[in-house]
């Protein structure tokens, strides 16, 4: 019976031990530190931010606690063991994220907000280069309009990428190569054309979207100038010109600087491009650029037509010119009209419409006839009964020598002749080919001299 009654107080002291071994009280402690090892890593790299306590999380004697951290107001997760709980920082290029932890611990079988950290702010300083130049090469022979353009700038790339655009933002060149310092485009152009393009450094965002960090100056990718286009196209050797035009335009090419220039030529070259846009008069102005010779015609070929239609153009011309054997003379009056006789019918008059006579005319001389009329005061009729004069102002003398048939040497300037001045006139007519002069000019005459005093003689520049 004693030894029943000892062993039952034996086991309830064990039990009473065990209980007490049990006993647990609610988690204190705090923040002991938080630790970041670099609050500004490199372009789009990582960091880790680590939140320190003063107690275990689960420390066996107490109810335990959590750790939750937080990036701003979102919640990024937990931890409930041990006396450290960390996460990693990666804030996308040229951007911040601020981080902080709270201890959540148990008080009457809730959790509820114990301690909250200090906060700390990492930093991804982002593309921090900038554009540093942007330069043109040209275009040259070799290449017959290809032009590039090269951007640099002052960071290697790492985790950005190079765009070079179009006024359109269409994407020409890319350059993504970490380490790179420069990215380059080329584009083929005509003669005269123009490309506007620009260079942006880009990233893409961690939710998978561009922005764009960094923006270059804009410049213009530029075509072979005109004039140095048709001078290759004139004097380039032959291989080069097959290899760099094709067979075909190179054939075109050639045909073309055999031509030896002409007047006949020319005028083929004004039927064919019958154009006045530039001088007003009624010979085209290819006719009298083609006198100016074969670099001048195609360059402004080049210009209106573009490469091909030039070479395809100039090629087709008959060297040769026109077939005249069967031309009849433009209609001559038979006799003097009165000066307020109306002008003639249109086909005498080189296809000028029916008007009025104008106000000026002009009398185109040499310089010792001009300056024997200044002298004198008058110009005589002369020998031939006639004084010409033209109702058009040339701009040079050649365009009034080709189109007014004059003889060489062509003349140095010109009068201007009012009306009034003027007795009897004939035409206006058409100028018949002359002096090697192909003519096409308007012509009047009068058969009366003229009163020249107080009349300037005003040179060709």
């Amino acid at each position: 019976m004693v030894a029943t009654l000892l062993v039952l107080m034996t086991l309830l002291a064990s039990l009473h031990t065990s209980a007490a071994a049990v006993e647990r009280v609610a988690w204190t402690g705090g923040f002991s530190s938080v630790v970041v090892p670099n609050v500004e890593p490199a372009l789009d790299d990582s960091t880790s931010v680590r939140f320190n306590v003063s107690r275990a999380l689960n420390d066996s004697s107490t109810y335990g606690a959590e750790l939750r951290m937080f990036d701003g107001d979102t919640y990024l997760g937990k931890c409930n063991t041990g006396m450290t709980c960390s996460l990693t920082a990666d804030p996308s290029p040229g951007t911040s994220k601020t981080y902080h932890a709270e201890v959540w611990v148990l008080r009457a079988g809730a959790w509820v907000k114990f301690a909250t950290s200090e906060s700390v702010t990492v930093s991804d300083p982002g593309w921090t280069g900038r554009f540093t130049s942007a330069v043109v090469q040209s275009g040259n022979e070799e290449f017959l309009g290809a032009v590039a353009a090269t951007f640099s700038w002052s960071q290697p790339l790492q985790y950005v990428y190079v765009d070079i655009v179009d006024s359109s933002g269409t994407v020409l060149a890319n350059c993504s190569t970490p380490g790179l310092l420069e990215c380059s485009v080329g584009k083929a152009l005509g003669p005269g054309e123009a490309e506007p393009v620009h260079a942006e450094v880009r990233m893409t965002t961690q939710g998978g979207g561009v922005v764009t960090v960094a923006r270059s100056e804009t410049v213009d990718l530029t075509g072979m100038d005109p004039d140095a286009y048709a001078n290759f196209l004139l004097s380039a050797p032959e291989a080069r010109l097959v290899a760099l035009l094709g067979p075909s335009r190179a054939t075109q090419a050639l045909t073309i600087r055999s031509v030896a220039q002409s007047e006949s030529f020319c005028v083929q070259v004004g039927q064919a491009f019958p154009g006045n846009q530039l001088f007003k008069s009624s010979v085209p102005d290819s006719a009298l650029i083609c006198m100016g010779g074969t670099a001048a015609l195609l360059t402004w070929m080049i210009v209106e037509l573009g490469p091909d239609g030039a070479l395809t153009g100039l090629a087709g011309i008959n060297p040769d010119g026109p077939d005249d054997s069967n031309e009849t003379p433009q209609p001559q009056p038979d006799g003097p009209n009165p000066p307020d006789t109306p002008p003639a019918a249109p086909a005498d008059t080189c296809q000028v419409p029916p008007g009025q006579d104008p106000d000026v005319f002009y009398f185109y001389q040499r310089n010792a006839q001009a300056e024997s009329i200044l002298d004198a005061g008058v110009r005589d009729v002369g020998p031939q009964g006639k004084i010409w004069l033209a109702s058009v102002l040339y701009l040079t003398a050649a365009q009034a020598q080709f189109e007014l048939s004059l003889p060489d040497p062509p003349p140095d300037g010109y009068f201007e002749v009012p009306r009034s001045r003027l007795g009897d006139l004939y035409g206006p007519y058409c100028v018949d080919p002359d002096f090697g002069q192909p003519g096409g000019g308007i012509e009047y005459w009068t058969t009366s001299e003229i009163d020249m005093s107080g009349l300037a003689f005003h040179p060709f520049q």
